[in-house]
């Protein structure tokens, strides 16, 4: 009876969850067309996209720290209010200083959704089983994402502003249904019971609070994840301009690109990751995926002339972080008990800055060619692959 209240309880976070990610990516196949109608050149997208990832990157740790106060539906809620006035005042500004400023604004509160998911997810589950459900999170999360894509491309085309009339309200409701549909994953007795220190709770890493669990090895982890994330955000981007400035094509082509790619990620979740996950020891062959994924990378480049095999192989590639992002998740909770809002804060910070630097970087030299946003990015995935190679020597020599 305890298991099937636990599954229900699941059950009903992927369904919400699913519905909280579509409806943050309804924008996203906009930005670039929307971008191009206030007359700003092609590095704003980028620009606008690392000041949110700024904020993400400097209030995550905040989130998961008040999530282990408060718990993770508060906060959740809290964060879908917080990111529908962001995304009021992005749709209502023209002036660029203005839009910054709710880009941070609305990054503030965009840190709070991974972080709250994957502590709420942590608190359910464990071993075996975590992985499973990151995985099938990871699925949900890629399939949400590529519908949203699908509808606001869509809603786009007939009007860029009607994206934004429909993911604010919606943002709104989300929360309200949060509030009476979904228990509370963290107990009262789970909970921290300090008060919050604002001074120690706004430090990127709290030593206090971060010495036992930023060891040497986490650290090395989250530089991976770092040029992971610069390599995923990076290639996004990219990809997205590329189709609109380069091969002329309108919002619906990305969206209905996306919504395959969600459909294929899905499936490689659902099958390719759970066969992954009972047949191999997951932080060794996670260098050997995002090698193969570089590899996907480099037949991009070569290919770009020819549409077919360009979308092709990006769709491959796309469907490689499909894979490798929940191992990622999986992996970094591995050997932890408790403060997973904490630690899903410091994560969550490490793929912010990650995103940080790969949407500002790509997009500069993306004025300068649009090629070579493609060729940084496999070469970082590189790295990150070597990164998770000495990462992998590390856990083996403690476990030995």
């Amino acid at each position: 009876m305890f298991l099937l209240e636990i599954k229900k309880q699941m059950t009903r976070f992927f369904i919400l969850y699913f519905c909280v990610n579509l409806i943050n990516n309804l924008i996203h196949p906009v930005t670039p067309a929307y971008v191009e109608s206030l007359n700003m050149p092609d590095y704003v997208f980028g620009l606008l996209f690392a000041t949110m990832s700024f904020s993400n990157f400097l209030f995550s740790p905040f989130w998961g720290e008040l999530s282990d106060r408060k718990g993770r539906v508060t906060v959740i809620r809290i964060c879908m209010v917080g990111y529908a006035v962001g995304q009021f005042g992005f749709a209502a500004c023209s002036n660029l200083a203005f839009i910054l400023f709710f880009r941070f604004f609305a990054g503030i509160f965009s840190g709070g959704f991974l972080v709250t998911a994957l502590a709420y997810i942590s608190d359910m589950t464990e071993g075996h089983e975590r992985t499973k459900c990151l995985s099938f999170f990871a699925a949900l999360v890629t399939m949400a994402v590529s519908v949203g894509f699908f509808i606001g491309g869509f809603i786009g085309k007939i009007n860029i502003y009607y994206t934004f009339m429909l993911q604010i309200p919606l943002l709104l409701i989300e929360s309200f249904l949060f509030k009476i549909l979904l228990p509370e994953s963290l107990n009262e007795e789970k909970r921290i019971k300090d008060k919050i220190d604002f001074k120690k709770i706004m430090k990127i890493i709290d030593i206090e609070k971060g010495k036992d669990i930023l060891t040497f090895p986490i650290i090395v982890f989250f530089i991976g994840v770092i040029l992971t994330e610069f390599s995923r955000v990076g290639f996004n981007n990219s990809f997205n301009f590329y189709i609109k400035s380069a091969l002329k094509l309108p919002p619906s082509y990305n969206g209905g690109i996306m919504g395959m790619i969600g459909i294929l990620g899905l499936f490689a979740n659902l099958t390719i990751n759970m066969w992954l996950a009972n047949k191999f020891d997951l932080r060794k062959i996670f260098p050997i995926i995002l090698f193969t994924n570089s590899v996907m990378g480099v037949f991009v480049l070569f290919f770009n002339s020819k549409i077919f095999l360009f979308f092709a192989f990006s769709v491959l590639f796309y469907i490689f972080n499909a894979i490798y992002v929940p191992i990622q998740q999986s992996l970094f909770t591995k050997g932890q008990s408790s403060n997973y809002g904490l630690l899903s804060g410091y994560f969550n910070s490490a793929k912010s800055f990650g995103m940080i630097t790969g949407s500002l970087f790509t997009g500069f030299i993306y004025e300068i060619n649009k090629l070579l946003p493609f060729v940084a990015v496999t070469i970082v995935l590189v790295l990150a692959g070597a990164s998770y190679t000495y990462n992998y020597f590390q856990y083996k020599k403690i476990r030995s």
